[in-house]
């Protein structure tokens, strides 16, 4: 009796063991899983639970954790930066799906060129979901629905791409960067930005204040010093509202039209400034090389005109640029590279041939950025090469110059470091 027992003991246990269920242990058909599961070995940080027993290999692990996978062509800050303790939920979740042999519950068919099965309403638990939650409440996506609407060749969702000249093209916006790495240290970082912007601001109003009121200085070279304080003031109040927003409260939005007034105001004013530097470079040679017709060649009338040329020089420089940029479709990241917008930033953001505003961009960049040095470099050759710096000016040129121009020797040495800063500022 006791072996019937112990017989008909192991016949109940059979009976309640359930039957190995085909849903378990199996991979997906899809684009980077393995045909069976099996053991890895070494699975990379979020996805090494699996590395018993994965339908992953090491290389999709590691292809996971990266902001721009070439597992899906996706980036994590497809709108944005996503926080660390936000993008580990998703790095986790995609370890879940590519790594997991148990997901077949949940696997269906669908009818796709890249993956013939997938999974849906896979249960998760409500402590994760939470907590999901939490670490990502702040974050932002350009994607209101994650599960349809990819456009998978450009990494970015259908819905975020828009045309320039669409009608709703304003209701759109960029995202700013700050500077990579110091995020934390913004607000400390924003002191001493305000108080350059702020020194800028009140020296440019100072020197504009000084010579409008005092007759003595109503001359071209003070004219065009007045010039060039409006160019930067310009400058300064360009950037100025978007700097100061991304530093003091962490606002990093900004809309389409606004982006783009940005840009058209930022790249005057620059282009503009390198005119003024040119207009001074010429007013020293004149002053130095031919002191006796100085006030006849370089009168008010003609500083005008020098103003204006430069005003049409920029208009004409920066308008077309933008009106061919504003007409192309903008479908990859919102992020920009700065805490301003730039035409070298929202250029990258076209999805379509560029090559006509590339070649645009190119001559224009040529015709100022390049030819104004150089211009203003054949100017201080042409003045050295009349005065040599080893010696003296003549005892003629000392006594014909004009009574506005002492230390002239200098004066172009000085204003070398001031062309020195701004192109060097401009090229980086």
């Amino acid at each position: 009796m006791g072996v019937e027992q112990v017989l008909l003991m192991l016949l109940a246990a059979c009976a309640v063991m359930p039957a190995k269920d085909p849903l378990l242990n199996i991979c997906m058909d899809a684009k980077h899983h393995k045909t069976t599961p099996g053991p890895e070995g070494l699975l990379y940080k979020q996805c090494a639970p699996w590395k018993d027993n994965a339908c992953c290999t090491a290389n999709t692990s590691s292809e996971v954790h990266k902001d721009q996978s070439s597992l899906y062509n996706f980036n994590w800050n497809h709108c944005g930066v996503m926080p660390p303790k936000c993008k580990r939920h998703f790095i986790q979740d995609t370890c879940l799906y590519e790594c997991s042999p148990n997901l077949g519950p949940w696997i269906e068919q669908v009818d796709s060129s890249w993956r013939r099965e997938r999974i849906l309403h896979v249960p998760l638990c409500k402590e994760d979901c939470e907590e999901w939650w939490e670490d990502c409440k702040d974050a932002v996506t350009c994607k209101d629905n994650w599960h349809k609407g990819w456009n998978w060749a450009t990494d970015v969702p259908w819905s975020t791409m828009w045309l320039s000249n669409s009608s709703s093209s304003s209701s759109h916006t960029f995202i700013l960067t700050g500077i990579p790495g110091l995020d934390a240290a913004h607000i400390w970082l924003s002191v001493p930005f305000t108080c350059i912007y702020t020194a800028s601001l009140m020296g440019n109003c100072m020197i504009l204040l000084v010579i409008k009121s005092d007759p003595s200085l109503h001359e071209p070279m003070y004219q065009l010093l007045s010039m060039l304080a409006m160019t930067d003031l310009g400058l300064s109040l360009s950037t100025a509202p978007t700097v100061m927003s991304v530093f003091w409260a962490n606002c990093r939005e900004i809309s389409f039209d606004a982006c783009f007034a940005q840009v058209y105001f930022v790249h005057s004013f620059s282009f503009m400034e390198s005119s003024v530097l040119l207009a001074m470079a010429f007013d020293r040679y004149v002053a130095i090389c031919y002191p006796l017709r100085y006030t006849s060649i370089l009168t008010s009338a003609r500083i005008g005109k020098i103003g204006l040329a430069a005003l049409c020089r920029c208009l004409f420089g920066v308008l077309p640029s933008l009106f061919l940029l504003r007409r192309l479709p903008f479908c990859r990241s919102h992020v920009l590279s700065h805490t301003y917008c730039l035409h070298q930033d929202l250029i990258k953001l076209v999805c379509a041939d560029i090559t006509f505003n590339s070649m645009y961009g190119l001559a224009v960049a040529i015709l100022i950025v390049v030819l104004d040095p150089l211009l203003i470099l054949l100017s201080y050759i042409r003045i050295f090469c009349h005065h040599p710096p080893n010696g003296a000016f003549t005892k003629t040129h000392v006594s014909s110059q004009p009574r506005t121009s002492p230390g002239l020797q200098t004066q172009p040495l000085d204003n070398s470091f001031i062309y020195i800063r701004f192109y060097i500022a401009e090229i980086t």
